[in-house]
């Protein structure tokens, strides 16, 4: 009787452990299934000058990563087309308002659209976006080096209550917003370099409509410091950590034992 009993109980673990391994072999599947998928989407064949209009000879289509896609670029269905002419075709004629290097996207934000709706910069704000206003200065605003179409990370300096009575309030840096797309600076949205090396006051981004609230907000209660990407960086820091003075103080302790470290010169 025993042995039957023993029979059954490694039965129902071989069937529980086949279960569970199955499950988890599912969630791998789609986990890297989702992370390894791509998309195709228009792109520059060579070098498109702004102000031209788009010929077959500038356009062609690629293959990226569906996890660096930023939803301005413009999507090849390759079910209904293919070769994605049908797509290439409807841009014909369209003028970008910036230079495109050979074999970027050609992004919905680059294009000059809203001049036959006749509402010329809000027809550049992505739909279901919004457009805010920052103010910035020469530090705050990269020393004046931010242009339309740039890629940003927006940081934010706020008064915080403190856990600690001596002191009521710290000061903490937080990282709010990553890689939000630069729509003008001061009425400069065209993307020219007439602007270049002229100082602005103000940044208008293209954010959710519930962090427009959110960039309003912060910015009546604190100051916005902006700070500058390269455009093919697209991707998110997995952990952003706030700075405080706890945490520079420990920063600051852990680089002077590393550097103690250090073997001396002679």
């Amino acid at each position: 009787m025993k042995h039957y009993i023993l029979i059954g109980v490694a039965a129902v673990c071989g069937l529980l452990a086949f279960f569970l391994t199955h499950q988890h072999l599912e969630k791998l599947q789609k986990q890297y299934g989702r992370d390894g998928a791509k998309i195709t989407v228009v792109v520059a064949r060579k070098s498109v000058i702004a102000g031209n209009p788009l010929t077959y000879e500038d356009l062609t289509v690629y293959e990226i990563m569906e996890k660096n896609r930023t939803n301005r670029e413009i999507v090849v269905n390759t079910k209904e087309d293919p070769k994605g002419s049908a797509t290439i075709r409807r841009l014909l004629g369209l003028k970008v308002f910036v230079d495109v290097p050979p074999g970027a996207p050609i992004l919905t934000t680059y294009l000059d659209v809203a001049r036959e709706s006749g509402s010329f910069f809000a027809g550049r704000i992505p739909e279901q976006k919004r457009a805010v206003t920052l103010n910035v200065d020469n530090v705050s605003g990269v020393a004046n080096l931010i242009r339309p179409n740039d890629h940003i990370d927006i940081l934010g300096t706020f008064r915080f209550p403190s856990q600690t009575p001596e002191q009521p309030y710290d000061m903490v840096t937080v990282t709010m917003l990553e890689n939000v797309i630069v729509l003008a600076v001061d009425q400069l949205f065209n993307g020219s370099q007439q602007g270049v090396g002229r100082s602005y006051g103000t940044v208008t981004v293209s954010v959710d409509p519930e962090l427009a609230e959110l960039l309003v907000f912060a910015q009546e209660k604190g100051k916005l410091t902006l700070t500058l990407r390269n455009p093919k960086d697209v991707l998110a820091l997995e952990d952003v950590r706030k700075v405080d003075f706890d945490y520079l103080y420990r920063r600051l302790q852990v680089e002077k034992t590393d550097g103690s470290r250090q073997p001396s010169t002679p």
